[in-house]
């Protein structure tokens, strides 16, 4: 899953990067914090993906825009299988709306420790 896209604007100027997150078919293994499964089977099917999958969002890879690492699908013009649904969207908004409230909350806890710790 496209998690961002950025240009590097530095030494490799114009070169595009693709920030992607992992995705597994293995749904039977345990979930994590940051598991993102695509559910319906009927998402799945408009989405492009043929197996129940989950993504993990928090293991991403940089990696850049190039025909090796994105080589076009099977039977389509480009290497995009698919986008998620507007049930999609919403979900991984509101997944990643309870992940920022978390770590907003583990930062407010390590800072009143912190403070605690030097009085």
């Amino acid at each position: 899953m496209v998690r961002d896209v950025l240009e590097d604007s530095g030494d490799r100027a114009g070169q595009i990067w693709v920030e992607v997150s992992y995705g597994t078919s293995q749904v039977d293994k345990p979930a994590t914090a940051g598991s993102f499964s695509i559910v319906p089977f009927s998402d799945l099917q408009q989405i492009g993906l043929h197996k129940n999958t989950r993504f993990e969002l928090f293991k991403t890879i940089l990696l850049p825009w190039a025909l090796e690492n994105f080589p076009n699908c099977p039977g389509k013009p480009a290497p995009i299988l698919g986008h998620l649904t507007g049930r999609q969207k919403v979900r991984l908004q509101e997944f990643q709306k309870r992940i920022d409230q978390a770590m907003a909350a583990m930062k407010k806890t390590e800072s009143v420790d912190t403070s605690l710790a030097k009085t």
